[in-house]
């Protein structure tokens, strides 16, 4: 699991699962990019978390784009709560780092290639696959009305 702001960490799905890590770094917000990896704790007597779920898959199909802002707004509210917020998928390579290229391009007034240069300093193994980035080159254009440039 690597902090990418204060509050905001992106991991994989063993970060998701451990239970203690995530209270020590104040996580109660859990947004989970894979539809292959179970929320763990969503059924626990007490819900120590507050999860989003995004069913995605690898398929190269799947529109991450339709949660784009939805997950955002989320990642924000625990912001705003003062509490941390785990975003992650299998391998926190690919979904996980869309997403949260997503939210630094909408909260944080990045444009696409300083959002993840930001996010590849803080975690180099990202990988983004090329169907998520046309999906951000187009939120980049509908946040504002251009795109930087064609990054990868």
């Amino acid at each position: 699991m690597v902090e990418v702001l204060e509050y905001l960490y992106i991991g994989d799905k063993i970060d998701a699962y451990r239970e203690d890590t995530l209270n020590t770094l104040n996580i109660k917000y859990i947004v989970n990019c894979a539809y292959e990896v179970e929320n763990k704790f969503e059924k626990k007597k007490n819900k120590p978390f507050k999860y989003f779920s995004i069913k995605a898959n690898e398929s190269g199909r799947f529109k991450l784009i339709n949660y784009f802002k939805s997950s955002g707004l989320f990642i924000d509210k625990a912001r705003k709560q003062k509490e941390g917020v785990l975003v992650h998928c299998a391998y926190g390579r690919n979904r996980s780092a869309t997403i949260i290229i997503a939210y630094l391009m909408q909260y944080n007034k990045m444009n696409l290639q300083e959002a993840h240069s930001f996010l590849e300093e803080k975690r180099p193994e990202i990988m983004i696959q090329e169907c998520n980035v046309q999906q951000l080159i187009k939120f980049e254009k509908q946040l504002q009305g251009q795109t930087c440039c064609q990054i990868f």
